[in-house]
């Protein structure tokens, strides 16, 4: 059994110019997020009692949650969204 050869278009994106800005934007907004969230959780976690925190922590799981689902929904909705799957 053959292993297929590297698709070059595809290769030459992870170097391209044009895509590294949006290959950063997006790899530092994900770290951003989930480095916010756990250092809430830390803090959460080791300001309170075990027993107090739990339900602090899910809220502050939900809190960084929130906003990416209501974008989603409103970008969903938007009319260049349906041209574009149709």
């Amino acid at each position: 059994m053959e292993i297929a050869p590297i698709n070059r278009p595809t290769a030459h994106l992870m170097t391209s110019r044009r895509f590294a800005p949006l290959f950063w934007t997006q790899f530092l907004s994900a770290f951003n997020d989930n480095f916010l969230k756990n250092t809430l959780v830390f803090l959460i976690l080791f300001t309170l009692a075990a027993d107090q925190a739990a339900s602090l922590v899910t809220l502050a799981g939900a809190v960084f949650m929130a906003p990416s689902c209501s974008c989603r929904r409103s970008a969903a909705s938007s009319p260049t969204a349906s041209t574009r799957l149709s």
